[in-house]
């Protein structure tokens, strides 16, 4: 594809196959050029001129690819000044792509601006055609007529990009060049032949018309990008990772995405000559059992149940207020629904589940047998059917109007409980969101989405004084198993960003150090990290910035927190300051993305939301801020090495602790906990504190003891606490299955054996709407951890780029 970026006489032509330079002029014809030219000092900014027509078509097949950019120059030229009407020359004017505004100040330069960015539809060359230009535009400071090296203030004055293109040998060549905002203006900047002090500036109604000529004789259309090649590139990679289909940006009439009711609240009028039916699913919404859910309905609440079975007694009513029983896979053929009996528990049997239904289940089954006076099993299917859909119909119902009462808006209008969640969060904090508009400024947000962080590392015991095997001639050591309370919910207290993007200027004298956490503008920064040797044993349980990347001979991308250095990594500036408080170089920095933002989602943090991205994104970031706080600046600095985290789970941190009594430390720092579920006459003297506090620390085991921990992998662990069940984790594998196959000594011998267990199960698939089970194997406890390094001969970790690692 050719690039045109420059305003140089002469060309150097290079083909990318044979390497052979040649130097033509612009205008010449070449097989496949690579033109490499100038631009005026003091404008490092290149435009590439991406043509996609018949030559385009005419190289497709060849490795030789046409290409023209710009170099610098040393012709000075921010000086012009332009600022008076000149005739413009015969061979521009016939293309009908300029237009030159009549006006009788020196002021040519906004005409140009306000014509392009506010068009006329008739007698487009007068300038009372148009608005005045002291009425659109701020002119503050700014002199006419207008100087080249005036055009950066006057696009910072109106949020305007400006691209000025000269003409030299009769070519259109770009003299100043910006990068394109949603309001951008290409102008023509013209001088008198006659008189070489009368300059002019004109806009560039159709810049491919106006230019095309110069590259081919062909008619076709062309396309062109206002760009750098080296943006280009950056661009490509980040297209490259984050899409592979088209995108589509909101217009600047469009980018503003704020509550609108459309409908959504619950409609009185109802119109009997006008039914329209939605089908949604209701697991969209209650995403629980139906048997749970039924549980939380009160009698009074049941009113399409009640209308139903009008005739029923209390005690016959309470029968069919919870889910029934049935036995699903027992009804093979249509025969068996003649049964004029209860088949035997036995038949109850589930494949899904691996077991028969429970006494109480079945003696519930016998009693609505019984008490309705069933005669065949096809009668009981259609009790059992007409009971199940009329619970879900109350429950449904309930569900609405808790919302209407609520929010004011109806979920039925709604596909998806976040679609609904999303609307009452606008609705009720009048945000007024800004979407992005700048397609590198969307890929740029992207690539700084990372979800919560899951690794985990191999064995501990502990061993204290409130445990029954307790050993003193060993040090006294600790499990506890602390998790985040609502840790997006703390996040979303935080002030988020919401309008007023751009990028800023002079990026890589940034300093992200000196913003304030509660600053009104906020930032999300490019930047280069050395990850310095000396921090590697100190920052080894979790290291700062992690990564998705894709392993060695791995086909899948994960989330690894590693302590290698990073190159481009996107990340928030309070992210950002917590990195460099704890030894992270910053190497350079590539870009600055500037933002309003403020505590606006803070009265309501009980919504959750899914977008716009960007929101979404410092989320997730700011969310990491209180877990490395929680660890690097309390737990490290408290017990350094006497501290190591077995395993953490987006919100969660379960450690291994030498100290004599953890409780007493928790006590004198109670401010940092929520302690509000422990038992009130607890052992250890724990006052009852900070109930729900967002960000604060919660013990999982409210004060009873855990005793051993086995982590495999990531989301694959167990752990044993007294008075407890087993806590067994096997991603991939039903709960049930774990419950019923899988044992806390299967998950010692797995690490110890450095074997692999595998189990079968039965599941539920949907494929176009076609439902089916199938019987599957699966990996259910495997030793090979590839998130971390595993120490041989070991069950000691490290994060992959420690300086222990063999290379």
């Amino acid at each position: 594809v050719p690039m045109l970026t420059s305003a140089h006489r002469r060309a150097r032509l290079e083909y990318a196959r044979t390497h052979i330079n040649q130097v033509k002029k612009i205008a010449e014809k070449s097989e496949c050029p690579s033109m490499s030219i100038t631009i005026p000092a003091g404008n490092e900014k290149c435009v590439e001129l991406l043509i996609i027509g018949n030559i385009w078509t005419e190289y497709h097949d060849r490795d030789k690819i046409p290409m023209l950019f710009l170099d610098k120059c040393d012709e000075q030229c921010y000086d012009m000044r332009a600022g008076c009407n000149i005739q413009l020359p015969r061979e521009i004017a016939t293309k009908r792509a300029v237009i030159s505004v009549c006006s009788m100040d020196n002021a040519c330069f906004a005409w140009s601006v306000v014509a392009a960015l506010y068009p006329a539809e008739d007698i487009i060359f007068l300038g009372s055609s148009y608005p005045h230009y002291t009425s659109m535009l701020n002119l503050a400071g700014i002199e006419f007529p207008m100087t080249l090296k005036d055009v950066p203030k006057f696009e910072r004055l109106n949020a305007v990009s400006i691209n000025v293109y000269g003409i030299e040998n009769k070519q259109i060549l770009p003299l100043r060049l910006s990068d394109k905002k949603e309001k951008h203006a290409n102008l023509l900047y013209l001088q008198d032949p006659r008189d070489d002090s009368l300059d002019h500036f004109a806009w560039i109604k159709n810049l491919s018309r106006l230019v095309s000529s110069q590259l081919t004789k062909k008619k076709n259309k062309k396309f062109f990008c206002d760009s750098s090649s080296a943006k280009l590139e950056i661009h490509s990679k980040d297209c490259g990772k984050m899409n592979d289909c088209a995108i589509r940006l909101p217009s600047e009439d469009d980018k503003w995405l704020e509550f609108s009711v459309q409908k959504k609240k619950n409609e009185k009028n109802f119109n009997k000559n006008c039914v329209k039916l939605r089908f949604i699913d209701s697991y969209k919404f209650l995403s629980a059992s139906l048997d749970k859910l039924a549980s939380y309905l009160k009698k009074e609440k049941l009113k399409i149940v009640r209308s139903e079975f009008s005739t029923l007694s209390n005690e016959e009513f309470e029968l069919l207020m919870r889910k029934g029983v049935f036995l699903y896979e027992y009804v093979d053929c249509v025969e068996k629904l003649d049964d004029t009996r209860l088949p035997p528990r036995e038949s109850f049997y589930s494949s899904l589940t691996g077991d028969i239904v429970s006494e109480s289940d079945y003696a519930h089954a016998a009693n609505v047998w019984q008490r309705f006076s069933v005669r065949t099993l096809g009668e009981y299917s259609d009790l059992y059917l007409k009971t199940d859909v009329l619970l879900l119909a109350d429950i449904f119902e309930n569900f609405r109007e808790s919302c209407v009462e609520s929010y004011d808006l109806d979920p039925a209008h709604y596909y998806t409980l976040p679609g609904f969640t999303w609307d009452a969060m606008l609705k009720h904090t009048h945000v007024k969101f800004e979407l992005l508009t700048d397609i590198n400024m969307v890929l740029f947000i992207e690539r700084g989405i990372r979800g919560g962080l899951s690794q985990c590392s191999r064995y501990a015991q502990a061993n204290n004084k409130y445990m029954r095997s307790y050993d003193p001639s060993k040090p006294s050591s600790y499990l506890m198993y602390y998790d985040v309370n609502n840790l997006y919910g703390w996040a979303m207290c935080q002030p988020l960003l919401y309008a007023d993007f751009r990028w800023v200027e002079d990026a890589a004298n940034f300093d992200a150090s000196a913003v304030a956490p509660d600053s009104s503008t906020g930032y999300i920064l490019e930047v280069d990290f050395e990850y310095p040797q000396h921090l590697h044993d100190r920052h080894t349980d979790l290291p700062f910035c992690p990564t998705r990347d894709k392993l060695p001979g791995k086909r899948e991308d994960k989330l690894l927190a590693t302590l290698y250095d990073k190159q481009r990594y996107v990340i928030h500036y309070r992210n950002l300051q917590q990195c460099t408080r704890h030894g992270l170089r910053i190497m350079k920095i590539h870009r600055v993305l500037q933002f309003t933002q403020s505590v606006w989602l803070r009265v309501h943090t009980g919504v959750k939301f899914d977008k716009p991205i960007y929101v979404g994104m410092c989320i997730l970031d700011i969310s990491k801020v209180c877990l490395y706080e929680f660890h690097h600046e309390y737990m490290s600095p408290m017990y350094r090495d006497k501290c190591k985290i077995m395993y953490t789970d987006t919100d969660s941190l379960i450690y291994h602790i030498e100290c004599e009594d953890v409780y007493e430390t928790m006590k004198l720092d109670i401010a940092r906990f929520d302690t509000s579920d422990y038992p009130a006459d607890n052992a250890y003297g724990i006052p009852l504190a900070n109930k729900k506090v967002p960000g604060l620390m919660k013990d999982e085991n409210n004060g009873t003891i855990m005793t051993e921990f086995v982590g495999l992998r990531a989301k694959m662990y167990a752990l044993l606490v007294d008075g407890k069940k087993d806590t067994k984790k096997a991603k991939g594998v039903k709960n049930n299955v774990v419950a019923r196959t899988i044992t806390f000594d299967d998950y010692t011998r797995c690490l110890n054996e450095e074997i692999e267990m595998t189990r079968r199960q039965s599941c539920i698939r949907s494929k176009l709407h076609e439902v089916y089970t199938i019987s599957e194997s699966k990996i259910a406890l495997s030793p090979y951890d590839d998130k971390q390094y595993v120490v041989p001969d070991s069950t000691e970790t490290l994060p992959w780029g420690h300086w222990r690692i063999p290379l």
